[in-house]
């Protein structure tokens, strides 16, 4: 890792600032392939130590660099180049989110961190349409790319419609897929509602990034043939790895 410094020359004798001088300097490496993608960079300490420079400098340097999409600051695992966004369409397509990762490259993992049965909340059952005091299945998945926690997502479910889903190997199925030829559920149209938003305590323990880091706030819900909603999903994906790509047309003046 001493290459690193051997590519940082710092000049102090030019008005440009040595935060500026370093952020630049790790671009420069990040292009030309010397720091590669996923690599671990040394901590802020280490930085100022061998430069000879502060702390301060080295952080305002660092946060640039993560503002700009270059750095991902992961919560006590440390500062890593970042590796390229991964760049979805489920903004304007309905796509399971395994052949979304293949489709970008990324081999794709869920792990189910919880499934229940429970009395749905009143909002829950609003969405949903249900009766009152329906059960709803609930389940908690973290879904994952290349090992990089991508989204957690909490989907609410018809435990009448859906009774036995959490008996399913939901790590390695796709729920659509199980729904439509298990359950005989098939969701044609969904409403998707997006919000930025900050990471809470628990949001960001399970994404790995700082608590408060943004991210982007999902809210799908999910109709079949008859137009009745029959699942509700709600989702957080981290900003710093998955970004919406939207293809638009021109709609003509009247």
């Amino acid at each position: 890792m001493n290459e690193i410094y051997e590519q940082i020359n710092l000049d102090r004798n030019t008005p440009v600032p040595l935060y500026y001088q370093l952020e630049q300097a790790l671009i420069t490496s990040i292009k030309n392939g010397s720091l590669k993608n996923g690599e671990m960079v040394p901590p802020e300490k280490e930085f100022a130590k061998v430069l000879n420079i502060s702390r301060t400098t080295v952080r305002q340097a660092f946060s640039e660099l993560a503002s700009q999409g270059y750095l991902d600051r992961l919560k006590a695992k440390g500062t890593f180049i970042s590796t390229p966004k991964i760049y979805g369409e489920f903004i304007q397509t309905l796509e399971p989110f395994a052949s979304e990762m293949k489709r970008e490259g990324v081999t794709p993992t869920t792990n189910l961190l919880k499934a229940s049965i429970e009395t749905a909340l009143p909002e829950i059952q609003k969405r949903l349409q249900l009766p009152d005091n329906s059960k709803v299945v609930v389940l908690e998945r973290l879904r994952s790319g290349d090992d990089r926690p991508i989204v957690y997502v909490k989907t609410y479910l018809s435990d009448k419609l859906m009774h036995g889903v959490i008996n399913e190997d939901l790590d390695h199925n796709s729920l659509y897929v199980l729904m439509t030829e298990k359950y005989n559920i098939s969701v044609q149209s969904v409403n998707r509602q997006l919000t930025a938003i900050s990471a809470d305590d628990f949001t960001s323990k399970q994404l790995h990034v700082e608590t408060g880091a943004p991210i982007l706030f999902s809210e799908t819900t999910g109709f079949d043939n008859h137009n009745k909603p029959v699942e509700l999903s709600l989702a957080s994906y981290r900003s710093d790895v998955y970004a919406l790509n939207v293809n638009l047309q021109v709609k003509a003046a009247n």
